[in-house]
Order: C-alpha cells, then structure tokens, then sequence
C-alpha cells in the first residue's frame, strides 16, 4: 500500500488544518482514539492503517479529498488502477458534486448531537439499564405489520 505510506503525517496536517482533535477524528472513524494514535505514530512498526471505509469516514466528515490523504501521483505509476481520472476524459465531470450530494445525504442520516449524547450513555450503562431502557423506548413497526 505505497499510496498510503505517508499518510501518518497527512493525517497529522489535516488534523492541524482543520483544528481536529484525535478524538475528532476517532469519532469520525467510529473507532477508539487510541487507534487514531496508532494511524499517526511516527515509527512504522507501531503505525496502523484504517480500513477503506474509515478513510471514507474521515474524507467525508472532515470534507477533505481523498487524494489530500493518498500519494495518488506516485501510485499511479505502480497502481493504475487508482488513476480514475483517465475513464472520464471525454468530458466534464460531475464527481465533486456526486460526492457532494452523497456527503450531504451521510450528513443528514448521522444522529444529531442529542442523539450521539444518548447513544454514549447508552453505551456506559450496564445490561440490566440498557433493558429498562430498550423498554421505555416505543418499537418501531415494520410497513407489513400495517
């Protein structure tokens, strides 16, 4: 994965750039901000990569290229396939705003702050107050059961 072997320090900057905090990012990702630490370590051996769709995660949420995080230039020699550009070269493209209207329609399916507040409480309460809970909440009925 050459086009992702800086990707450490593209992190680091886009993180700088756009005044992110690990936790930031981490909760982008929907990972744990210690992974977020190991996506940046300086020594290779410690460094971990995300998975494809944290990287989408990421690029989406933080509204940043992809090709920002990705040495898509010196890849393409080795990589072609990462070369998308060469099968839209008869004419203009309508990517940006395809990845636009996609970004906006992820941005109005993420839970809201209140919802995210929930869902981490949630997350800290023992078996026996999660059941309480799910009983409190109504059930959702399916169009069949109409």
């Amino acid at each position: 994965m050459n086009y992702l072997r800086t990707f450490n320090q593209k992190l680091r900057d886009l993180r700088r750039n756009k005044k992110l905090t690990k936790a930031d990012v981490a909760l982008f990702c929907q990972v744990d901000e210690m992974l977020v630490d190991r996506w940046e370590a300086y020594a290779e051996t410690q460094r971990s990569l995300p998975t494809l769709e944290q990287l989408f995660d990421l690029c989406i949420k933080s509204d940043t290229q992809l090709a920002t995080l990705l040495e898509i230039e010196s890849a393409t020699d080795t990589h072609p396939q990462l070369d998308l550009l060469s099968i839209i070269d008869e004419g203009p493209s309508d990517i940006d705003a395809a990845l636009s209207e996609l970004g906006d329609a992820l941005t109005a399916a993420l839970p809201d702050e209140q919802e995210r507040d929930i869902l981490r409480r949630l997350r800290n309460c023992d078996d026996e107050k999660r059941q309480f809970i799910m009983q409190l909440l109504p059930v959702e009925t399916s169009a069949r059961d109409s």
